[in-house]
């Protein structure tokens, strides 16, 4: 763990921060692999799968959902999704997260970059201030470990990308 994760950690009542933890060290795990890398890497593809970049921006537009569903939440507001008859299918999924990605398409890697912050200071943020109730409410408690499995998830895809570009900048 970075200072930066344990000051994070820090900020919290020890109880919340045990529960945050993998969050904090997951997004950690992404943003240290792509530290330090030439703008051209963040735009290396696999044919039919996004850049480096462009799984960043989709990391932080899903933080960004969770995000306003927790404000909504904290305002006591009814969320959006799910609500009954809301069944959405894995095509609807891959299109608003295309959707998604193609809105931050035009943004330098250092946007996306500075966006992933901003998200997830907002989500730390959020939390910290939540009630009890809240802060330990399933859906929250669920959204918060999400968003660690979220980056677990593209974390190899991320590497990979890496590896490719490293090997083809070596020839």
């Amino acid at each position: 763990m970075t200072d930066q994760e344990a000051r994070i950690l820090e900020l919290f009542p020890p109880d919340r921060a045990e529960a945050i933890r993998a969050t904090v060290l997951a997004r950690a795990e992404v943003l240290a692999a792509v530290a330090g890398l030439p703008s051209q890497a963040f735009e290396t593809r696999l044919p039919g799968r996004w850049s480096v970049k462009e799984i960043l921006a989709h990391l932080a537009s899903r933080d960004w959902r969770l995000v306003n569903g927790l404000r909504l939440l904290l305002a006591g507001e009814p969320l959006p999704w799910p609500h009954p008859g809301w069944h959405p299918t894995e095509d609807d999924l891959d299109r608003w997260n295309q959707d998604q990605v193609r809105m931050r398409a035009g943004w330098s890697a250092e946007l996306v970059l500075h966006e992933l912050g901003q998200v997830r200071g907002a989500w730390y943020g959020l939390l910290l201030v939540l009630p009890h109730e809240v802060f330990w409410d399933a859906r929250v408690r669920e959204w918060d470990a999400r968003r660690a499995r979220h980056d677990q998830m593209h974390l190899p895809g991320i590497r990979e990308r890496i590896r490719i570009f490293s090997e083809a900048s070596a020839r």
